[in-house]
Formats: C-alpha cells, sequence, structure tokens
C-alpha cells in the first residue's frame, strides 16, 4: 500500500461506478501505476487527473490487458 493515492472524482469501488487508484513514488516520481475501471458505469467516458507526474515528460497510456496503446501525452 505505499505510495496509494485516490483519484479525484472516484468513490468507493460500487457495482455501476467508476473505480480508480494511483500507486506513484511521490519520493523520487520514478515508477508507478495508474488503475481505472469502468465496472459497467453508465458514463462512457471520464476525465481522470493524475498528480505526481513531471509537466513536459511524455507518459504512454496503455491498456492493461492488451498492453495496446491508447494515448502518448
Amino acid at each position: 500500500m505505499l505510495y496509494r493515492q485516490d483519484l479525484k472524482g472516484f468513490g468507493e469501488p460500487a457495482p455501476k461506478q467508476w473505480d480508480g487508484f494511483q500507486r506513484i513514488n511521490s519520493d523520487t516520481r520514478a515508477g508507478g501505476i495508474i488503475g481505472v475501471f469502468k465496472q459497467n458505469g453508465l458514463e462512457d467516458q471520464r476525465l481522470i487527473t493524475v498528480n505526481f507526474l513531471y509537466t513536459g515528460k511524455m507518459y504512454i497510456v496503455k491498456e492493461a490487458v492488451t498492453e495496446k496503446t491508447v494515448a502518448t501525452m
């Protein structure tokens, strides 16, 4: 549970609700994982904000199971 941070806009996990978390080393900002799960949520899209990332650095967003690149930002 070290470096576990909640994502803004996500409450406790529940059926038909989106769920999300992040685990990023807030000391070194090196390494980490972000998880977002639709769980049959009624919304088709969700905007999330991730903390502890470096401004101006490129990040790749991948789908966990297929490792398909979803976005590069």
